[in-house]
């Protein structure tokens, strides 16, 4: 099976075949759809029109996500149906790719007007490279704290347990933000 060839939904379907667990597989489906039809409408009368990003700081920039490499992005694009920037669109979710690199200078064409963010937590590369830019503390998403740090642990994967939990986060940053 193509990583990001299929919905994680239809995976985990596909794997209750496999392994004889189909009403399980479906069961935890059904679930899933009736949390997202719950939560759905109140996300989109707070993110409207508004565009969301998934970026993660790196050694060598800035990594920008789409909806096929976990990260929420399935949640946030695919579930939620919320709007991408342009360019995430094009290249991310509507193109091939799961992910892009950046620069520090591009930043601007890939920032939504909120943000998803962690540190990228596979290098040695400091974050506050980016954080602590004027290009970052520029962006509207930061001035309007409209910037979400996700746990870079639980945020790798696109399976129940961590969906579960992105999902959670997410909700918790749209409608019980601190």
């Amino acid at each position: 099976m193509k990583y990001g060839g299929a919905t994680p939904q239809d995976l985990l379907l596909e794997f209750g075949k496999i392994t004889g667990k189909v009403q399980e597989a479906q069961a935890w489906v059904d679930q899933w759809n009736a949390k997202i039809a719950e939560v759905k409408p109140k996300i989109q009368a707070v993110v409207g029109d508004q565009t969301v990003s998934i970026l993660q700081p790196y050694a060598k920039g800035i990594y920008a996500w789409g909806n096929k490499g976990a990260r929420g992005g399935e949640i946030l694009y695919r579930d939620l149906g919320l709007k991408a920037p342009a360019l995430i669109q094009k290249d991310l979710i509507d193109g091939e790719g799961a992910g892009a690199n950046l620069s520090l200078e591009q930043l601007h064409d890939y920032a939504g007007d909120y943000i998803f963010t962690s540190n990228w937590g596979w290098d040695d590369g400091n974050p506050e490279v980016v954080y602590e830019s004027k290009v970052w503390k520029g962006l509207p998403a930061v001035q309007k704290k409209h910037v979400y740090f996700i746990n870079v642990d639980g945020s790798y994967y696109n399976d129940p347990i961590s969906l579960e939990a992105q999902l959670q986060f997410i909700v918790d940053s749209f409608l019980n933000p601190s």
